[in-house]
């Protein structure tokens, strides 16, 4: 008896829950620590299923992230974190064109 075949808003489902699932791996290796529950498949993955879990963006999942400094140990929000990075390879780069 092989797998039971999914429906297509199942098959959707499963890939925005892949895509979710990748963001928050990808910046687990670069040291980020989620503080987020990954939405688990209803029995019947509706319209407004998918809706809200393709509302899931980077920028919520930021919201809900921290990040060791390594420099100074301290805790960050992510979103502070990345500007500051973001900030510094500004100044990099205007250092570099100088």
């Amino acid at each position: 008896m092989g797998k039971k075949k999914l429906t297509p808003n199942q098959q959707l489902f499963t890939h925005e829950l892949n895509r979710i699932k990748r963001f928050i791996n990808k910046k687990q290796k670069a040291g980020y620590h989620f503080n987020f529950d990954l939405p688990t498949m209803p029995s019947r993955v509706t319209q407004k299923a998918l809706r809200d879990i393709k509302a899931i963006t980077p920028l919520q999942l930021y919201s809900n992230a921290e990040v060791v400094d390594q420099e100074t140990g301290e805790i960050i929000k992510a979103i502070e974190y990345q500007a500051q990075k973001r900030s510094e390879a500004s100044k990099k780069g205007w250092e570099t064109r100088k």
